[in-house]
């Protein structure tokens, strides 16, 4: 799974084609959506060099083109321009790497431990839970929401919860906060919380 690769416009120059009018703060927020659906999907994912910390290839689709300008090469200095979406990344494959309910690839089919959670009449919200007891996950249970609207999404959940992604932050050690019977999720974003 990937959300860019080598072929057509990599991430960064894909969300500057789509949101023309946002800015530079939007366009991060929108590159960090990006990454946590990727990253908190099932399946092998696949990360474009450079487009942890905005990569621009100027637009330039085909790259390969004899007629297309050098826009191969990366631009390091990005990596401290965009320092926050780079850890914000980082901090996601940890994340991800610590915990093999992110990795399924047990037995039986992916619904055996992934059950979507209703979400009402909100198109723009896809959320699930993930039983991590199946794969012996030390989060036993987990709840992912991807937000891609524009407003607020209130999630009504019993417990306490431990919120390890939410609001562009991102923690793989201690939880950014813990929420009681109801999870957040803002604008463009995506709340990865565990019990």
């Amino acid at each position: 799974i990937y959300v860019s690769c080598h072929d057509n416009l990599n991430l960064w120059d894909k969300i500057c084609q789509v949101m023309p009018l946002a800015s530079t703060g939007q366009r991060l927020a929108a590159a960090k959506f990006a990454f946590s659906c990727l990253l908190s999907s099932q399946g092998i994912a696949f990360v474009q060099a450079g487009d942890e910390f905005a990569r621009s290839k100027k637009g330039c689709a085909n790259s390969y083109n004899n007629n297309s300008p050098d826009v191969n090469p990366i631009n390091w200095r990005l990596k401290d321009e965009n320092r926050d979406l780079f850890t914000f990344v980082a901090n996601l494959i940890k994340i991800r790497r610590q915990h093999p309910a992110f990795r399924f690839c047990g037995p039986g089919p992916i619904s055996t431990i992934i059950r979507r959670v209703e979400t009402g009449d909100d198109k723009n919200v896809i959320a699930y839970t993930i039983d991590g007891t199946a794969v012996g996950d030390s989060w036993r249970e987990i709840v992912v929401i991807h937000n891609a609207g524009a407003g607020h999404f209130v999630l009504p959940i019993a417990g306490t919860w431990k919120i390890a992604v939410a609001d562009g932050k991102s923690s793989p050690s201690q939880p950014l906060s813990v929420a009681g019977d109801q999870i957040v999720a803002g604008p463009l974003s995506t709340v990865v919380a565990w019990r």
